[in-house]
């Protein structure tokens, strides 16, 4: 009777392949990569929409949406400096008398309404604003003027979007 002898590195070769090809497989592609960015429809407030300072709120109203899952929303308030009117002043030099020339301008710092900027964490395909007022009643020493509303979404994917609406600060 003749004893087969196999080789111990072939026949850990012969045992162990199968187990490597079937887990060795790639990636599963079967499900594209997302690289859509989040859609937003913002309904209130519009471009160029003004808001009265300590009476108004910034209401915000509108929808955002991902083809597959949102992450985060961030909603800031910035001054459009372009926008602002500086006021000036002038002061005389010599006790009250302008000795021509000899009148020094000086320009009022303005106090802009910059609050913090909002954040929401968000999850599902869609949010919704009804009404939200992130930032609350303006106050009524808020520069008057032109200003910035930004939103920056991303979805789980990283894709983002932002969207910017021009609005108006007025006094009383």
């Amino acid at each position: 009777m003749k004893i087969w002898r196999i080789n111990p590195l072939l026949f850990l070769t012969i045992f162990y392949f199968p187990f490597f090809v079937t887990s060795c497989g790639g990636d599963d592609d079967s499900e594209p990569k997302d690289m859509e960015a989040p859609l937003v429809y913002i309904e209130t407030p519009v471009e160029g929409d003004s808001f009265v300072r300590g009476v108004n709120d910034i209401k915000i109203t509108g929808e955002i949406t991902d083809n597959q899952a949102l992450d985060t929303c961030v909603i800031s308030l910035s001054t459009d400096l372009k926008g602002i009117i500086l006021s000036s002043k002038s002061t005389s030099v010599d006790g009250g008398e302008n000795n021509g020339g000899g009148v020094i301008a000086s320009i009022d710092d303005p106090e802009p309404f910059e609050p913090d900027a909002k954040g929401y964490s968000l999850s599902g395909k869609s949010h919704s604003f009804s009404g939200e007022s992130p930032f609350g009643v303006i106050p009524d020493d808020a520069t008057a003027g032109k200003y910035i509303l930004m939103f920056e979404i991303t979805d789980k994917s990283g894709n983002s979007v932002t969207r910017d609406i021009s609005i108006q600060i007025t006094a009383k």
